[in-house]
């Protein structure tokens, strides 16, 4: 629950007849994590296969194939190659593409040049409809001496302004065509030709060009130019039903030639991982170990007995060679490992700290978003995203949301609000805003109780990875967390009167600070007595005055830990006074609700800003809220213990869409 599976480091030299073989079945168990060998087992170097050409040459097929079966309207997907399945060679896919592709693309060029004749011809037939009965055609329009006309299309919300400009000067004509595009004819003299030209261009007129394409009678040439458009839908279909055929017959060779080539990629990328020599092959990577046996059995299967495999436990090896963290969480703890991966991800052995980020989140949130009405609003948002959205991340935002809202309706009971409403039920404790200073003090104590947990899972990291110097002397080991329950323990003696002694308090706070300071000089006396060597220790026998420089790093250690301890501690004010932000917003949407329900109409317009008041609250708050709270997680919580540099177990699988 709190660390991530056991691994296993696997090699297994295999001969260069069962690599193919191999790696498919490996691909189809989804069990290792592929990771490049250095070494064989004479300790020569090797070095991954170099297949970047074969790659370019395979993506450039696969883009071919996707162009065809767009064209062709054939669904591409992946499924599970067999272990010994016949794969379609790149000449095989070039051949079947070379024959398809002259029989395609003359097809698509006439489509294109099919619809591109039908657009014109819509134009065409919009235009004419304009003077259909009449014996006025595009090309006598500009004939008339004393007449100007003006054709176009106008937004359809500037129309009456257009209208109330130009009076009765002018004769216009609305109309909207076959797209539903609002249009209009305008007629005038020559001589208030340049009048009407400016009012039409100031409200977004946009003339059209008058030709004669057709020409003729309005009416005979829309009889025309609707039957040559018949036409041309009909041959469209006939070539798209041409297309459709061709596609129900090649539909499952493009599949199968598509998913070889897919997988032919995968197994190529996973070559980059896999060192050679002259006859064999070395693959190495990470396996959990409930799956080892399992693994085994299926290698041995694979190359019919014909390999080699070792298996190390990640102790026994290098602290290079760390193994990747891999995590199984719950449908209700997933949502919250998605506020932990924006963090980053744990480290191989380090806490996982997605069930405390669970308890922590809601119970923050909830303090301060206490409302029984707006957290069921929540809720039901929540579910909605949960049930009715497939996708598998909308799902969990959907669940965390829903979880979320629970929290909000509990604490809702506790301070005893309804959609901002107060006494409508009665409180399991008190409205935040009759206990300001009791809540406050709550919220330090929370802070409290967080901040010591990170400091815990620090001690206990560094002491499970063997850093036992940080788990002792760090500022987040056991010198800080003693510091830290010194300084509260005095303080909780000086406010209250009551705990332990003062005498006491101050002994523990400055022993642990003296542990603090003495990291740095340790280190330092450590580092001239030839126990650390490289980078650091170098820098400081040769650097000027190191000895002193390693002292005034010992004062800063101090120093910060005051600061971050109080500031860390401090910062979980903010859930008190987002509590009572909470409640006094609410309390001013009611104060204005009824502030207005006195005027006419007053219960709807109550009604309605208290609707809208409390949508407001539940979008904005509920957003400002989630923000704090996670930063309280990250810069309060996190920041102690958990490191976030791990890297994620992901499993060589064929079927993945992933590249």
């Amino acid at each position: 629950m709190f660390q991530s599976e056991r691994m296993k480091k696997v090699n297994i030299l295999a001969l260069a007849r069962d690599i193919d073989a191999l790696v498919i079945g490996l691909g189809s168990l989804r069990a290792i994590h592929l990771t490049p060998p250095a070494k064989d087992s004479e300790g020569k170097l090797l070095t991954p296969s170099d297949r970047t050409g074969e790659l370019e040459r395979l993506r450039a097929l696969e883009h071919r194939i996707e162009r065809v079966a767009s064209i062709l309207n054939v669904s591409l997907d992946l499924a599970r190659p067999e272990l010994r399945e016949e794969f379609a060679t790149p000449e095989e896919v070039a051949g079947a593409l070379d024959r398809l592709e002259p029989e395609i693309d003359p097809v698509v060029e006439g489509r294109q040049a099919l619809t591109e004749e039908a657009a014109e011809l819509r134009r065409i037939i919009a235009q004419v409809e304009t003077f259909e009965g009449t014996t006025l055609t595009p090309a006598r329009i500009g004939e008339f001496s004393f007449v100007h006309f003006a054709l176009g299309a106008i937004p359809e919300q500037r129309l009456k302004s257009v209208q109330d400009a130009v009076e009765e000067r002018v004769l216009l004509v609305p109309f909207k065509d076959a797209s539903g595009r609002q249009k209009v004819l305008a007629l005038t003299s020559k001589k208030g030709r340049w009048a009407l030209d400016a009012t039409l261009t100031e409200h977004g007129f946009q003339p059209e060009e008058l030709k004669e394409e057709f020409p003729g009678l309005p009416d005979e040439v829309l009889v025309r130019a609707r039957r040559r458009l018949a036409e041309v839908l009909g041959e469209d279909d006939e070539l798209r039903r041409h297309l459709q055929t061709l596609g129900a017959m090649e539909e499952t060779g493009l599949r199968r030639f598509w998913r070889h080539l897919r997988i032919r990629q995968k197994i190529l990328q996973a070559h980059e991982n896999i060192g050679r020599t002259q006859s064999t092959y070395l693959v190495s990577g990470w396996v959990p170990a409930h799956m080892v046996e399992t693994f085994v059995n299926r290698v041995l299967e694979l190359t019919e007995h014909r390999a080699l495999i070792e298996m190390h436990d990640p102790e026994e090896l290098s602290a290079s060679e760390e193994p990747p963290s891999s995590l199984k969480h719950s449908w209700l703890t997933r949502p919250f490992a998605l506020l932990v991966s924006g963090y980053g991800h744990p480290r191989y052995g380090e806490i996982e700290p997605t069930v405390l980020v669970a308890v922590s989140f809601l119970l923050m949130f909830g303090a301060m978003f206490g409302d029984v009405g707006q957290g069921a609003v929540l809720l039901l948002v929540g579910l909605a995203m949960f049930f009715w959205i497939g996708r598998p991340t909308t799902k969990d935002f959907g669940m965390l949301i829903a979880l979320c809202g629970v929290s909000a309706i509990l604490f809702g009971f506790v301070y005893g609000s309804v959609f901002g409403k107060e006494r409508l039920i009665r409180p399991l404790w008190a409205s935040p805003m009759s206990k300001v200073m009791l809540l406050l003090q709550l919220s330090i104590g929370v802070g409290i109780v967080i901040i010591s947990l990170g400091v815990l899972l620090n001690v206990v990291n560094k002491f499970r990875t063997g850093n036992w110097a940080s788990a002792v002397f760090d500022r987040f080991g056991l010198a800080g967390i003693a510091f830290y329950w010194g300084a509260l323990g005095l303080l909780i003696k000086l406010a209250l009167g009551v705990g332990v002694s003062p005498m006491l308090a101050v002994t523990v706070i400055l022993i642990s600070l003296a542990v603090i300071f003495l990291k740095e000089p340790i280190h330092f006396a450590l580092s001239r007595g030839g126990r650390e060597s490289g980078g650091a220790a170098e820098k400081r026998q040769g650097g000027p005055g190191g000895f002193f420089v390693a002292v005034v790093e010992g004062f800063v250690e101090v120093l910060e830990a005051f600061l971050m301890y109080t500031a860390n501690t401090a910062s979980f004010v903010r859930l008190g006074a987002y509590a009572l932000s909470h409640a006094g917003l609410c309390l001013v949407i009611f104060a204005l609700g009824d502030a207005v329900s006195g005027a006419a109409g007053g219960a709807v317009w109550s009604i309605l800003l208290v609707v809208v008041g409390n949508a407001v609250v539940i979008a904005l708050e509920g957003l400002v809220v989630a923000v704090q709270t996670l930063r309280l997680e990250y810069y309060e919580f996190f920041n102690k213990f958990f490191s976030g540099e791990g890297r994620v177990y992901k499993p060589f699988d064929l079927q993945s869409e992933e590249s």
